[in-house]
């Protein structure tokens, strides 16, 4: 009988099992190469701010939210924070911060020291009203205890926001605030 170490040297001397090469796939739906004498594609500029852009505006629940109160004559963030949505004031910063980085608002200081600020829809902000109307809409319809829009929410136009005058009878954003 073979002692365990003879049985060892033979499981040395074989080779170790290696899978089949087989040719990598190629994927007929990429775009083709670049020649070689193509000139090559820019690079992306870098945004003129300190720090990275933020993401992309997502027409999340918390941003509707920001816009309807903008909408509304809310202005300043400690109004936002005051909002019985409660949004935390990390979150909140952030989508302000995206608002205005898109153009959806602009921030106009009203206080130097400590810096302080309003903000503003913009046109491209204003455009967004038939989105927050409509939202509202399905809330009310399908979820208990939303926000109830008043009359002159559902008659204001982007227009109206531009212009500062309010679809109702004194009420809304020419009033507020």
């Amino acid at each position: 009988m073979a002692e365990p170490a003879d049985v060892n040297k033979d499981a040395a001397k074989t080779e170790p099992k290696t899978e089949p090469k087989t040719e990598p796939k190629t994927d007929t739906t990429a775009e083709p190469k670049q020649d070689a004498a193509a000139p090559a594609a820019e690079p992306a500029k870098a945004v003129d701010a300190p720090e990275a852009a933020p993401a992309p505006v997502t027409m999340d629940t918390k941003v509707a939210d920001q816009l309807r109160d903008l909408i509304t004559g809310k202005k300043r963030y400690g109004d936002f924070a005051s909002s019985p949505e409660r949004i935390p004031t990390n979150i909140l910063a952030d989508r302000l911060r995206q608002l205005e980085f898109h153009g959806v608002v602009r921030k106009q200081a009203y206080q130097q020291r400590p810096p302080r600020y309003d903000y503003l829809l913009t046109a491209k902000g204003a455009d967004l009203l038939p989105v927050v109307q409509a939202m509202a809409n399905w809330g009310n319809a399908h979820v208990a205890g939303c926000w109830a829009q008043p009359e002159w929410f559902v008659k204001l136009k982007p227009a109206d926001l531009m212009s500062g005058r309010s679809a109702g009878r004194g009420e809304g954003p020419a009033s507020s605030k």
